[in-house]
């Protein structure tokens, strides 16, 4: 009797040899691995867009107050706020930056965010005159806060923004060079000069410093004005006053504190030290000749570059440099920078600069306000003060007695700040994925060989 066993044994031997295809098991690992790194890029584009494609929070439109002000505070936005460009809002009531760390703005030595325009260290944020809608303002390597009376318009090196359409309105460009002509008797002006521009206290007129001499362009026609040369000194915008005429230029540069007439005459020079006398601001001019300045007293140490200070207002006769006698106005203690930016009356509205106690270095800068300086007042009030850190601030100075209540804040949204970062990690791991997958095929098949 045949057992179960013979009969498979029997079987087996009647059936046809098999022939085992060549590489068989290469070919197995092979199609397993490729299986493997699919599902791995897969999990890696499934991740990339999970980050790309955050939750989208809610963005109801911003309240509006029944007319514009300035709003009693202002926050600090997240990094995917929308941009000017993109979704203007209209004039702004202020403007402010935390410089290289305000947000969209780039590193310093690098351009790595490919999915933006232009490449800006130090944004800026704007919000807008009737809501608290914020949006970010990139122009330029700095944008700054210089930003118009009526807050339609943004300086920002040299590019006038129109902030309620999002586009350059104007360019300044720098004036032809007279042949042979050598500012201060010695060296040959520049020919690569960066204007920026400031704007004077009324905003009809734009001011901005070209080497050794100052270009006054008349706005909104964006003519050049006048050319005022003043030799030996080259200063910055933030060391020209001009006065509400256009007739006569303030000018402090290389220890030396001149006052010209806009034809070229200089009136009256004095040589003064920074750290003891500076220009008031922009609107250092008053319509009756008066030429405000700051004494200043130095409270950091002595050589460590420029250093806070206390800062006295007073005033000058415009025509003739002699000291002029004012009500007594609060002093302003740990102070960078002060800009006195307009005027109600005898009252003067100046952006502070502060320091952060820490050190004297401009870069630790702890924070920024708009004060308004009373004469006889114990202390400046603050109007408006910019959130912890703020290093540049600009307000529409028409709106400076004029302060509605917050809002709810609205920030729009910028998806390329989400895709963006989300795509550029998600290529990092693809590209190691591919850079082992193929050290891995390549070695196989040497192996194999």
């Amino acid at each position: 009797m045949t057992t179960l066993g013979d009969a498979f044994r029997e079987l087996a031997a009647e059936a046809p040899a098999v022939t085992v295809p060549p590489n068989l098991l290469v070919t197995a690992r092979r199609r397993r691995k490729w299986r493997r790194l699919a599902a791995l890029a897969a999990v890696v584009a499934l991740a990339a867009i999970t980050l790309a494609v955050p939750i989208a929070r809610p963005q109801p439109p911003a309240a509006r107050d029944p007319g514009d002000g300035l709003p009693a505070r202002l926050v600090t936005v997240p990094r995917d706020t929308d941009t000017v460009e993109r979704s203007p809002v209209g004039p702004a009531a202020a403007v402010y930056s935390f410089g290289e760390d305000n947000p969209q703005s780039d590193p310093e030595d690098f351009d790595l965010a490919w999915w933006r325009g232009g490449h800006t260290v130090a944004s800026s944020t704007i919000v807008a005159r009737d809501r608290d809608a914020y949006r970010i303002v990139r122009s330029g390597y700095t944008t700054g806060a210089e930003l118009s009376p009526d807050g339609r318009y943004l300086v920002a090196e040299g590019r006038v923004l129109d902030l309620t359409t999002g586009r350059e309105r104007l360019r300044l460009a720098a004036a032809p060079l007279d042949a042979h002509w050598s500012p201060d008797g010695q060296t040959p002006p520049y020919d690569s000069t960066t204007l920026y521009g400031r704007w004077t206290e009324d905003g009809t007129r734009l001011i901005a410093a070209q080497d050794d001499r100052t270009m006054i362009v008349s706005w909104p026609s964006g003519q050049v004005e006048q050319l005022v040369r003043h030799p030996g000194q080259r200063p910055v915008d933030q060391d020209l006053a001009l006065s509400p005429d256009g007739r006569s230029l303030a000018v402090q540069s290389n220890g030396l504190f001149r006052v010209y007439d806009t034809d070229g005459a200089l009136r009256w020079s004095r040589t003064v030290s920074n750290d003891l006398l500076r220009i008031g601001g922009r609107a250092a001019w008053r319509a009756d000749g008066r030429l405000f300045v700051f004494d200043r007293e130095v409270t950091g140490c002595s050589g460590c570059g420029w250093a806070p200070g206390v800062w006295r207002l007073r005033a000058l006769d415009g025509a003739t440099g002699d000291a002029v006698t004012t009500p007594a106005y609060p002093e302003i203690r740990d102070a960078m920078f002060v800009n006195v930016v307009t005027w109600r009356g005898d009252v003067a509205y100046a952006v502070v600069t502060y320091t952060n106690g820490r050190t004297d270095d401009r870069t630790d800068i702890g924070g920024a306000a708009l004060v308004r300086l009373a004469p006889g007042a114990a202390a400046p009030e603050v109007v408006l003060a910019g959130p912890e850190g703020t290093h540049d601030l600009g307000v529409a100075t028409e709106l400076v007695d004029r302060v509605r209540p917050v809002g709810r804040p609205e920030f729009g949204r910028n998806p390329a700040e989400d895709w963006g970062p989300a795509l550029s990690w998600a290529a990092c791991p693809l590209l190691v994925v591919t850079v082992v997958s193929l050290a891995w095929v390549t070695r196989r098949r040497w192996a194999a060989q």
